[in-house]
């Protein structure tokens, strides 16, 4: 009888082990949807596109990098990128003066509000997104790919943009970016 208790202790042991590995693991990978390229996750860049709106979504990131008017801000355990700029002269890496210019998001828990996850296939996001057309790289703007939600800008010459952009690599989703005039430009 005793060796049939030590056995059930022990199964107890490790069935707790696993159970509390599953809930860490869980914990750690966070998901975020991105929503038409105007919100991602709980950062509502078209209401709220400060630094400080990132954060309160996001946590704390792991780094700030200030090159004069943008700053460069990283949630490595999100698998996320945002520049933020300030054109009136603040330090764009302070919460409250850094507006957001673009996002690369590349994690594994992201996905767009149609479902399209990253490592999608191709034939996926032509299923998701019918109306998405191929566009090459415009250097320092964005990498080439598909445009899921397209934008017309209000300056300059007009033209169009992408507000929603999967980048892919190999046939598959590599990452998306989001571009949003959340400053006013």
């Amino acid at each position: 009888m005793k060796g049939v208790t030590k056995v059930r202790r022990l199964l107890s042991l490790g069935a707790a082990i696993v159970a509390g590995f599953v809930l860490t693991t869980e914990a750690g990978a966070a998901g975020f949807t991105i929503y038409g390229g105007w919100r991602m996750g709980s950062f509502e860049v078209k209401r709220d596109g400060t630094l400080r709106g990132a954060i309160d979504a996001f946590g704390q990131p792991g780094s700030r990098v200030r090159n004069g008017e943008i700053c460069t801000v990283r949630w490595k355990r999100h698998g996320l990128k945002i520049v933020f700029y300030n054109l009136g002269g603040f330090n764009p890496c302070r919460p409250a003066y850094g507006y957001f210019s673009t996002a690369k998001a590349r994690g594994a828990g992201w996905k767009t509000n149609r479902a399209l996850r990253i490592g999608d296939r191709q034939r996926r996001l032509r299923n998701l997104y019918p109306g998405a057309t191929f566009h090459p790289a415009m250097p320092n703007f964005w990498p080439s790919g598909w445009w899921l939600v397209r934008r017309t800008s209000q300056f300059g010459t007009g033209g169009s943009y992408p507000g929603l952009l999967a980048h892919m690599r190999d046939r598959r989703v590599a990452a998306f970016h989001v571009r949003y005039p959340a400053g006013g430009d």
